[in-house]
């Protein structure tokens, strides 16, 4: 059976009908932890015709941080990678480029990981050079080590 339903004001007590607070995420009306972790969220920005979007993140040596990014309608965009050490000096991890429509739009997006060789603030950039306006979703962000595995008793 499928049923229709229109806005939030309809759905949410349907669904709080059929499933439990406790295992129905807070944003769809329960009590339950989010659908999607913001930490990760990818972020929805227009840049500007000579302007810039920039996320930070604060880093240690050998960190890895992941990077994703595609642009809303055919369109290029550049992007570059680079960690700022605590002196203010810069170290490209990602050099900037320009990545055209055919590899960045049209169901296509731009992905990578690196290592951080020291510690410091990685500053990820996307700009847009051109004439229009161009909407991309980007996220930047440091993939948290995974636990140590317990010491194997003797």
């Amino acid at each position: 059976k499928i049923e229709i339903l229109s806005g939030p004001e309809v759905w949410k007590p349907r669904l709080a009908q059929l499933v439990d607070a406790d295992q129905l995420p807070a944003e769809l009306g329960g009590t339950g932890p989010p659908c999607l972790p913001t930490i990760n969220a990818f972020h929805k920005v227009t840049i500007a015709s000579g302007t810039a979007h920039k996320i930070e993140v604060a880093v240690a040596a050998n960190d890895i941080l992941r990077f994703k990014f595609f642009t809303y309608a055919a369109g290029d965009i550049s992007f570059k990678l680079v960690l700022i050490r605590p002196d203010g000096s810069e170290l490209p991890l990602v050099p900037h480029a320009a990545y055209s429509a055919d590899r960045c739009s049209n169901g296509h997006c731009v992905a990578g990981e690196v290592q951080c060789p020291e510690g410091g603030t990685v500053r990820a950039e996307w700009d847009h050079p051109g004439w229009w306006s161009r909407e991309i979703a980007c996220r930047a962000y440091k993939v948290e080590p995974a636990a140590p595995a317990p010491a194997a008793a003797e």
